[in-house]
């Protein structure tokens, strides 16, 4: 969540607490470090839905791991995702654009409400194959020493 959604996350929400699909579903809501404190004024259905967990600390990348899909509007969160593998569903609206990348080569499904993701999960094979190690390169500190000392092996010259 990013605190400026018009109730598009809420909407999306209530949507989830009624498709059957997702009924023993717990969804969790990991908040902008901005929006920490005014959550219950951006989000009131939230702080009353029992289907939601509010998260407000902690690594993005744990929740990532630890879940089964991650939706969102234009966090960074989105493209993280892609280097474990996860369902990533951009919710349609005008902040949207930034995730439309992901959308664009496939390997994130455009929803404006539960319906789009529960047809999309139910067929999780549909996912195109991603080519992580194209973004998420292994051994980056390795990678980043080496090019520190090719530079500076190319300066003493």
């Amino acid at each position: 969540s990013q605190g400026y959604d018009n109730g598009i996350i809420d909407n999306f929400i209530s949507s989830c607490a009624k498709a059957e699909f997702l009924k023993d579903w717990k969804i969790l809501v990991k908040l902008h470090p901005s929006e920490v404190l005014t959550w219950r004024h951006v989000h009131p259905a939230l702080a009353s839905n029992n289907h939601v967990e509010i998260i407000t600390s902690g690594s993005s990348n744990w929740y990532v791991v630890n879940s089964d899909a991650v939706v969102g509007i234009s966090s960074t969160v989105l493209f993280e995702a892609l280097a474990f593998q996860k369902p990533i569903f951009v919710l349609d609206s005008a902040d949207s654009k930034i995730a439309e990348p992901l959308v664009s080569l496939g390997v994130a499904c455009r929803i404006v409400n539960a319906d789009g993701m529960v047809d999309f999960l139910e067929n999780f094979n549909n996912m195109k194959e991603f080519d992580s190690e194209y973004y998420w390169k292994s051994n980056a500190l390795s990678n980043v020493e080496m090019l520190i000392k090719n530079e500076a092996s190319l300066r003493s010259y």
